[in-house]
Formats: structure tokens, C-alpha cells, sequence
């Protein structure tokens, strides 16, 4: 449990932390143990919402106007930046933090360095941002690109007009949350167009992912959806407490803020494997063995299965005994062509290798072709 209205959560090296809007404070939780093992107190009517980590600093938005900014090690505020209007979401790149502003046109760039608070002005009073090194991302009604080096807008996002409440950056791909049409956007950075849209349950809100799925918190159906990455089909759903809102993922580990049941929900996730060296099609002399290799990774113990078939397909093959291992090794006896693959599986799920096709030689035929080829050499030669 942490204190009233759990909200924001970010995570580093060691611990998560939370920003408990209700109870003006900020919970440390430890990783490892997933215990809350320290409370930050901040001032009365604070109202933290969001939190970023960056080296030994906390960025918090607050509903007082303000970005406060916490020492990780001694745990005192050392700075309170004042702004012009009431920050909401924070993100941040190499350089700048980032803020939102609910109340008027522009957001709030802050110099990591020294503090420097600077307001730009954009085309609308946005509900959402995120930011890569080159461009940041505004969203309400529209999404906004704006070039970091001189705020110029670039490009207003075609084909869109729902209400986004939440950005979300994965590799080259951004996701927008609709809370109003419970479905999540997804699109395409290097064309800044939507590849499509994928229907979630209800008031989806705060998003994040891990190698192969985007986690989705819906605050009024009380789950997180599941969106497969590279299908980007909704597989389901993760039942959680009430009002989840944050959604983060470290340490194949699933943490949820939960506002209304003042918890933090976490899931242990098991990944399925993925294969990162593929069985190699090979050519071979009859009577020869041959051995094929697969490798894999997971972060659990890894279960093989090999498979034959007479058709070039990684699906209804027939088991191999007894072929349980990385390695398959076949003594090869006759001259048909032959197709393997495997399956590899864990806790989490499982993974179909490619086909990997054995073409075999009849041991006389290629001594003959090998007679012939001796002939035509020497007689060239001569």
C-alpha cells in the first residue's frame, strides 16, 4: 500500500517511486522486495501528480503551479520551480524537462543544468507530452510535433481528432491513450501517420511496454489491456484495483498506481522466448550426420522440441523423439527433402522457429559428380 491517491510513477536502478496526490507525498518502494521502504513529505496542498528520475534527482509536477525537484540521497527538496499556470505530465531527453500546461497555449521547458525555466508557446492548452531528442509531442484534441532546436510546429497529426490523454514513445512508434472513445492510437514516427487503431476498455489512461506488448491502465473498467506490438491486436486483459491510472514496466515486473484503492498493483512477468539465432538450411552427403542450432533467449529455464516435415511449413510437423535439446543432429540415410523446426517455450508462452530445409546427396552420385568435375579439370589443365 502506499498513501491517498497514488498517481505518477517512474522508476530507476533500485526503487519506484510513486506520487500520492491525496497525502501531498512521494512513496520510495524497493525493487527487490517490492516494499515501500520510504515516505517523502512535501508541503500542504501540494497536489503532486507526475515524476521522472534523471541521476540522483526527482521531478515532480505539482497542481500548485510548481515542478519541485528532490535529492535522491538526501531526500530534501532543492529546488521549487514556479510556473505560470498548472503542469500535469513530465517527460524529459538529454537535455530538458518537460511539462504540460492544463490552463493555457504553451508548455514548460526546463534546462537540466542550471534550472532555466523556459515557456514556450504552442497551438493549444494540451492534456498530453512526450518528447525524443529532436522533437516534442503535444495532445488534446489534435497532436502537435514541434522541433526541440527552434519550437517550430512541424507537422499537426493527420486523421485524428479524439481526446489524447497520454503519450507514449516505443522505438518508432507513439501511442496516444483516447480516453473519451476507450482506444489507443498508434502511430508511425517517421511519417507521423496513424497506422491504426486498437479498442481497449474503458477510460484508457497511462501506458508503457516491454519487449513484445503495450500495457494500457483503463481507469473505469479497472484492467490494463494488452496490445501485441507487432500485430497490434488487443490480447487481452490484467485485472487490477480500482482506478488504475500509471503504468510502468522494469525488472520484468508490471507496476500499477491504483487512485481510488491507494495501492500499487505489480505483475511478475514472464516473457515468452525469442529466438536470436534462427536453424540454417544445409546441404549434406548421404550417411553424414548434420546437426542444427538454435539459440534462444529468456530469463527462464528453456524447454525445446523438434519437429520434421515433408512440407516447407513450421506447423503441422511430426515430434522428433526424444530431440529436446538447442542442437538436433540427424544421421541423414536417404535423398528426399527433408524440413525442420522447432519449438521453444518457457513459462510465458512459447516461439516457432523458422524452417530450416536438409537437402541430401546420395553418397555415389556425389562421388561421381566430384569424378567428373576431377576430369574435366585435369583435362583443361592439360
Amino acid at each position: 500500500m502506499t498513501e491517498t491517491n497514488p498517481q505518477g510513477i517512474c522508476f530507476d536502478s533500485q526503487y519506484i517511486w510513486v506520487c500520492n496526490c491525496g497525502s501531498n507525498s512521494i512513496s520510495q518502494i524497493q525493487i527487490s522486495t517490492n516494499t515501500v521502504t520510504r515516505t517523502i513529505q512535501l508541503a500542504i496542498n501540494t497536489e503532486p501528480k507526475y515524476i521522472i528520475s534523471n541521476n540522483n534527482l526527482l521531478w515532480i509536477t505539482c497542481y500548485n503551479r510548481s515542478i519541485i525537484v528532490i535529492d535522491k540521497t538526501s531526500y530534501n527538496t532543492i529546488n521549487t520551480i514556479s510556473l505560470p499556470g498548472r503542469p500535469y505530465y513530465i517527460c524529459q531527453d538529454t537535455t530538458y524537462v518537460w511539462a504540460n500546461n492544463i490552463d493555457a497555449n504553451n508548455v514548460f521547458r526546463i534546462l537540466k543544468s542550471n534550472f532555466t525555466l523556459t515557456t514556450i508557446t504552442i497551438n493549444i492548452s494540451s492534456s498530453s507530452i512526450i518528447t525524443d531528442e529532436t522533437y516534442f509531442y503535444v495532445g488534446k484534441y489534435t497532436i502537435l510535433k514541434y522541433r526541440i532546436s527552434d519550437n517550430s510546429l512541424v507537422s499537426t497529426l493527420p486523421n485524428y481528432s479524439t481526446f489524447s490523454q497520454y503519450l507514449y514513445i516505443d522505438n518508432n512508434y507513439m501511442y496516444s491513450s483516447n480516453i473519451l472513445n476507450n482506444n489507443v492510437t498508434v502511430i508511425d514516427l517517421n511519417t507521423f501517420t496513424v497506422v491504426t487503431t486498437v479498442n481497449v476498455n474503458s477510460n484508457p489512461d497511462g501506458i508503457t511496454s516491454d519487449n513484445l506488448n503495450i500495457y494500457v491502465a483503463n481507469r473505469g473498467s479497472n484492467n490494463i489491456s494488452v496490445i501485441n506490438k507487432v500485430t497490434n491486436i488487443n490480447s487481452g486483459s490484467m485485472l487490477t484495483q480500482q482506478f488504475p491510472i500509471s503504468t510502468i514496466y522494469t525488472n520484468n515486473t508490471l507496476y500499477i498506481t491504483n487512485l481510488i484503492s491507494n495501492s500499487v498493483t505489480y505483475y511478475i512477468m514472464i516473457q515468452a522466448p525469442i529466438i536470436t539465432i534462427q536453424p540454417q538450411s544445409i546441404n549434406v552427403i548421404e550417411y553424414y550426420n548434420v546437426t542444427l542450432n538454435v539459440v534462444a533467449q529468456s530469463d527462464t529455464p528453456l524447454i525445446y522440441q523438434w519437429y520434421s516435415n515433408t512440407k516447407n511449413l513450421n506447423t503441422g510437423g511430426k515430434i522428433i523423439k526424444n530431440a529436446i535439446n538447442n542442437k538436433l543432429t540427424l544421421k541423414v540415410s536417404n535423398s528426399l527433402l527433408r524440413y525442420y523446426y522447432v519449438i521453444v517455450s518457457n513459462d510465458g508462452g512459447s516461439v516457432v522457429s523458422d524452417v530450416a530445409k536438409i537437402t541430401i546427396f546420395e553418397k555415389s552420385i556425389f562421388l561421381l559428380k566430384r569424378k567428373n568435375i576431377f576430369k574435366l579439370f585435369y583435362g583443361i589443365k592439360k
